[in-house]
């Protein structure tokens, strides 16, 4: 109990070409592929395709595909994994040698640092994407039309409510997602777990809802209450609290890719009034509120893409807007903002790369450019104003909306055809038709926020499923293209979807759902003979141990040592500086360009763009941060003074408070020994060094272990 948080050293391994396929889970892989296209390829694009593509390329040297880049040209090898300073692409760009390329004019400080990152993280060059014939050309696979696709792919069929399985353990249902789940497990000759303890599940069940630990006394009560309804009361106190809406919008601004800052823009560090965006806050308030509210998701869409084109009955409703405002700027290219909404849309909303359509069409999904181009008319056609007596960021349309023109490899230099403004062909009706109401952004937000759209209820319940059992239905969240592999549960996954929507789109009832499911009260305990045949638990056999994550770690301490502010809204606090701020981590301040180390640390996501959710990273960083960070020791010592109302010689009453604290139980007898001998031996340290005080250690031991740290 007392011994440190065993903390993992991941030595991470670089190879020395670029890559295909490196050893990375496929959602890893699948991030770093749309990357490329949707950053690297258009940069390649831009500067050195004209020279160094097709069949007459310059210096024996092409770059327009994965085989010719690893070749290299006459002057030799290109790039190495790995090591942009070693990579002769690197140092051409950067005009460090006699070879300055592209000869016209050195790239952008952005589009140098993003070939770097992008050599750094491996080099990844997605396979098969060769792009050797005009950007004209169609390069998606046939067949187009929407009706041939909805007969191919699962993720474009319609969403229609499946026909319960049957199970033979019927005793075990108490949900109908329950019966999905036991049919799976049933054909592979398993069971679920038994039912976990009530002090897990309320455990399990707070930080899932408002992010938060419960006090002993929640668990004490929820432990003795013999009523049926005693869990389902314990659902609605948690859907009600305010914090419910804190919690989960996290979990939409790392959707929404929100922070406080615009990121580079090419002043100097102190310059920081250009460097804030002084409204953001407003955005990520108007989404805990409608959170609270329980506001219906497609409402909750729409307000996001055209609340200003809509009639509302709250004003405040026009804070929605800033969804596509929190954005990086780009340095002012506004074609690269534009790129940026469509892709937070697209992948956000419906779970679809469409920014891989930019410079080509899509080379695996139903998506031409001509679509790509479709969007960006909606969105050169909005204008960005902001509201500073109100303190919001909005849209509005421009004066005269206008068509945008295909860019010939998404160079705005070499346009083709006008292609008119209009919603995806994938997801439209064959007589599908052009937007005509100003910029086309309500008509847009309709097209989306419909019952009609097969992807739109399918793509949110999986990231809500995501946050509860730590792992989703569809393992890319962001992508259910045609490349996505039916999931092992499409028909838990359109059950839910099914009953999301016809429940009026309520997120709080989609939680009921799932959480008052005997699938989500297993047990989380290994079992060795249901591990041997499903040992990533897909088919949901037990629930799965979670540790903290970043936010859950910070306000839990702040829990704990009774500091934690219940204070909501308003501007961005500084976390990482002294004096440290109580008010919980959703309200701390990002910086997209000097993200602080502690948020590096602990797995926050990367705000510069969409993130479909966040990696887990066992590092040194994190243990040293929890022994030596001035914030935990504050913590610990918090804890430590109000232990002084208990007599120093009653040493079983302080361990008891502390375990009451920060594990919300009563200590064992063992555990009483245990906490007595680290004691002594802290102190006999403590006296001889300027270490923290021997009961402040002792909390501080609590904080590290796992029964803190992770979530059963």
């Amino acid at each position: 109990m007392l011994q440190s948080f065993a903390w993992l050293v991941v030595a991470a391994s670089v190879c020395l070409a670029p890559c295909r396929s490196q050893d990375v889970s496929p959602e890893a892989q699948r991030t770093a592929e749309d990357h490329f296209e949707t950053h690297v390829r258009p940069v390649l694009a831009k500067h050195c395709i004209e020279c160094h593509g097709g069949e007459n390329y310059e210096a024996g040297l092409r770059l327009d595909n994965h085989d010719a880049v690893m070749k290299g040209g006459d002057s030799g090898p290109l790039l190495v994994a790995g090591n942009p300073d070693e990579s002769r692409l690197i140092r051409v760009i950067r005009y460090d040698g006699l070879t300055q390329m592209p000869p016209d004019g050195k790239m952008s400080d952005d589009e140098i640092a993003l070939l770097e990152n992008w050599i750094r993280d491996g080099a990844i060059w997605p396979e098969d994407r060769q792009d050797t014939s005009p950007a004209t050309s169609t390069a998606s696979p046939a067949p187009r039309t929407a009706a041939e696709w909805s007969q191919i792919h699962w993720a474009f069929q319609p969403v229609v409510e499946p026909q319960l399985p049957e199970v033979n353990d019927q005793a075990w249902l108490k949900s109908p997602l329950d019966a999905f789940v036991l049919h799976k497990l049933e054909a592979k000759g398993l069971s679920p777990s038994e039912v976990a303890t009530r002090r897990e599940l309320l455990r399990r069940l707070s930080f899932d809802l408002i992010g938060l630990p419960p006090t002993q006394q929640e668990i004490s009560d929820f432990e003795n209450d013999p009523s049926p309804d005693a869990w389902d009361r314990q659902i609605e106190r948690l859907l009600g609290s305010p914090q419910y809406g804190e919690r989960w919008a996290r979990h939409w601004l790392d959707i929404a890719r929100y922070a406080d800052t615009k990121g580079y823009v090419g002043v100097g560090e102190g310059d920081i009034e250009r460097r804030e965006y002084p409204f953001a806050f407003a955005y990520r308030d108007w989404v805990v509120t409608a959170l609270n509210d329980d506001l219906p998701y497609d409402q909750f869409i729409r307000l996001q893409i055209a609340a200003d084109k809509m009639e509302v009955a709250d004003p405040k409703s026009l804070a929605a807007l800033g969804f596509f405002r929190v954005g990086r700027v780009f340095l002012g290219n506004r074609n690269d903002q534009i790129d940026d909404k469509i892709d937070v849309m697209s992948r956000g909303l419906l779970g679809l790369t469409v920014a891989c359509a930019r410079c080509h069409d899509h080379k695996f999904d139903p998506i031409p450019t001509a679509d790509y181009y479709s969007l960006f008319g909606v969105f050169s056609s909005t204008q960005e104003p902001d509201d500073a007596e109100n303190k919001r960021m909005l849209l509005a349309d421009a004066d005269n909306p206008h068509n945008s023109r295909i860019f010939k490899r998404g160079n705005p230099g070499t346009q083709g055809d006008e292609v008119p403004r209009r919603f995806l062909e994938v997801l439209s009706q064959p007589d599908r038709q052009p937007f005509t109401e100003g910029s086309g952004r309500l008509e847009l937000a309709q097209s989306i926020a419909s019952s009609q759209n097969p992807l739109t209820a399918r793509v949110m319940v999986n990231r809500v499923w995501a946050h509860h059992f730590g792992s989703p239905l569809v393992s890319t969240p962001s992508d259910f293209g045609v490349r996505t592999p039916e999931p092992v549960h499409h028909q838990l996954l359109d059950h839910l979807a099914h009953q999301f929507m016809q429940s009026g789109w309520s997120l709080k009832e989609l939680h009921r759902v799932i959480c008052r499911s005997n699938t989500y009260q297993q047990s989380s305990r290994q079992r060795e003979s249901c591990f041997l045949v499903d040992s990533e638990n897909s088919l949901y056999w037990r629930y799965s141990r979670r540790r903290l994550d970043l936010e859950q770690f910070r306000d839990s301490m702040l829990v704990v040592s009774g500091d934690l502010s219940i204070e909501m809204g308003g501007p961005p606090v500084e976390l990482t500086t002294a004096p440290y701020s109580s008010r919980r981590t959703v309200y701390g301040r990002i910086d997209r360009q000097n993200l602080p180390g502690m948020f590096r640390t602990f797995d926050f996501a990367n705000p510069d763009s969409h993130s479909p959710g966040r990696f887990l990273t066992s590092v040194p960083q994190q243990g040293l941060f929890v022994f030596n960070h001035p914030f935990v020791i504050e913590r610990a010592q918090q804890l430590e003074k109000d232990l002084s109302a208990i007599p120093a010689e009653n040493e079983t009453a302080r361990i008891e408070q502390l375990f009451a604290k920060i594990l919300a139980r009563n200590p064992q007898p063992h555990e009483i020994d245990m906490a007595r001998k680290y004691v002594a031996s802290a102190r006999e340290n403590s006296a001889a060094s300027d270490t923290l005080n021997a009961w402040a250690q002792l909390a501080q031991a609590l904080i590290m272990t796992n029964e803190f740290m992770y979530i059963d």
